[in-house]
């Protein structure tokens, strides 16, 4: 799944992983994944809400860097930890 070419996923193959991540990702044995809490990341994606990215909860506090305050719409970088649940803990948001 490259993502500046071929082959790309249709909306159907889209939907089903999404839907599979919505349900905790679960093994063949119906295990759900665990949350990765704590860990670091760095993605980027169009700021959907107040404080989500692309429907993923975003956590901003009196530390996290914000750089031009974006507008929702825009297509951001935002850098962080997970939270125990789910939701990112930002502690760097800035336009792309």
């Amino acid at each position: 799944m490259p993502m500046d070419g071929p082959p790309f996923l249709d909306e159907q193959e889209i939907r089903l992983i999404a839907d599979w991540i919505a349900q905790g990702a679960p093994d063949a044995a119906g295990t759900r994944a665990p949350v990765p809490v704590g860990a670091e990341i760095r993605f980027e994606g169009t700021l959907t809400g107040r404080w989500s990215l692309d429907g993923a909860r975003l956590i901003v506090g009196p530390g996290t860097r914000i750089d031009e305050t974006p507008r929702i719409g825009d297509h951001v970088e935002v850098r962080g930890t997970i939270a125990p649940d789910g939701a990112i803990l930002v502690t760097r948001l800035r336009p792309r």
